[in-house]
């Protein structure tokens, strides 16, 4: 079990706290509106009435002690604050939503661990998965570089990763294959991909892009 701070109950906010305690992690959450937190009830394992751009606050949320701080707030000068005083404090990992590029190169400069733009990212996999029948999920990572889960080509299909070889062929990582319901990790040169694999492969968008319009 691992423990979270969520600072800011917006949609997202609420979202990632509640998830978070559904699959069994302790959750303190951080807001200036108790309704917010209210809202929330069990979803949490404790809620915290305050202001994030102060020192005390953050001090009591225990984001030194948590594994992660995510950082959910819109309002472009306190999550930049909120995340400067993080960092400060200690804090191992930060995650931050920022609202747009600008944003996002800001929140990067200052030492943030992992910037969000969840608009950005559920328009990316919409396009993704219009533009390719195979493509199931895709994970951002950054502004050029993506996790994909992708259905194996018909093409592909009978074929070991060692023959494919995308790696020497897109600058790609094959990390790991679900087969047969199952996730096989760092999986054998040797394996042979069958109709109803999917793969995980992260690597540059723009080579994710060509493989995915292979048939």
């Amino acid at each position: 079990m691992k423990q979270y701070a969520v600072i800011g109950l917006g949609r997202f906010g609420t979202s990632v706290a509640s998830t978070l305690h559904e699959l069994g992690h302790e959750v303190v959450v951080v807001d200036e509106n108790e309704d917010n937190i209210n809202e929330l009830g069990d979803y949490c394992t404790h809620g915290l009435i305050g202001d994030s751009t102060q020192m005390d606050v953050l001090r009591a949320a225990g984001v030194k002690e948590v594994d992660s701080v995510i950082i959910a707030i819109t309002n472009f000068e306190t999550s930049i604050m909120t995340a400067l005083l993080c960092k400060e404090l200690g804090a191992k990992n930060v995650i931050a939503k920022a609202r747009n590029d600008s944003h996002a190169k800001i929140l990067e400069r200052i030492g943030v661990d992992n910037v969000v733009i969840p608009e950005k990212d559920m328009g990316k996999k919409l396009a993704h998965n219009l533009s390719s029948k195979n493509v199931v999920d895709i994970i951002t990572l950054s502004s050029n570089y993506d996790i994909v889960e992708m259905k194996v080509p018909e093409s592909w299909q009978g074929k070991t990763i060692a023959q494919l070889d995308i790696r020497k062929h897109y600058g790609l990582n094959i990390l790991g294959v679900n087969k047969d319901g199952e996730f096989v990790g760092n999986p054998s040169p040797s394996m042979d991909l069958k109709p109803g694999d999917n793969l995980i492969i992260m690597g540059s968008t723009n080579e994710i892009s060509k493989i995915e319009s292979i048939e």
